[in-house]
């Protein structure tokens, strides 16, 4: 009996260990095609909507894409220049409810602002859903700050990855206090017009 359960608990440990194994091969092929896309992208010089490459965090396309060296945490948005930036925005799903948190006034949180991009990939619509306080008017400053500028769209779907979006613009047409409406401009970004 006892040689059954070490005969037993011997094939169990060999099984794990080829998982094990499996798991970290697969592993290094995934980095290796990342690796071997990146270059492809970069040789060409530009990334489009077509590119089949999902990055897992923005400090990833930074960094690999852009030739930044940073670390760490970044910001939804990284300003290029005067006239360019990159926006991170993460997704929602259409009607996705807002669950009311106790906030102080003027506090902004990424849980109160819904980012959709439409079925066509074409518009994506920012909207305020918090119903229990209104937000700074910072935002509104920030919005102002973002009608003159070229925005790289690298959007992330809930608990997703980041793809490039596109090229967006800000669409004052449609866009009032608490929506911001964004119309793509492009379906490429060029890395020589970006630095």
């Amino acid at each position: 009996m006892e040689y059954e359960f070490e005969k037993a608990n011997e094939t169990e440990t060999s099984a794990k260990r080829i998982e094990v194994i499996q798991s970290f091969s697969q592993d290094i092929i995934e980095k290796v095609n990342y690796k071997q896309k990146i270059s492809e992208i970069k040789n060409i010089g530009k990334i489009t909507i077509y590119n089949d490459i999902v990055f897992n965090h923005s400090v990833d396309i930074l960094n690999d894409l852009f030739d930044y060296n940073l670390g760490g945490y970044q910001k939804a948005v990284k300003i290029i220049n005067s006239l360019k930036q990159i926006w991170f925005p993460k997704l929602n799903k259409q009607n996705k409810k807002y669950k009311q948190n106790p906030a102080k006034l003027g506090q902004v949180r990424a849980a109160c602002w819904s980012n959709i991009l439409s079925s066509d990939g074409m518009t994506i619509t920012q909207e305020w859903i918090a119903t229990d306080f209104f937000p700074p008017k910072r935002t509104k400053r920030k919005a102002n700050e973002w009608k003159i500028a070229d925005i790289g769209v690298f959007s992330k779907l809930i608990k997703g990855d980041y793809q490039f979006s596109g090229i967006f613009h800000y669409d004052q047409e449609n866009s009032h206090d608490y929506t911001t409406v964004y119309k793509r401009e492009s379906k490429e970004l060029l890395f020589n017009e970006w630095k």
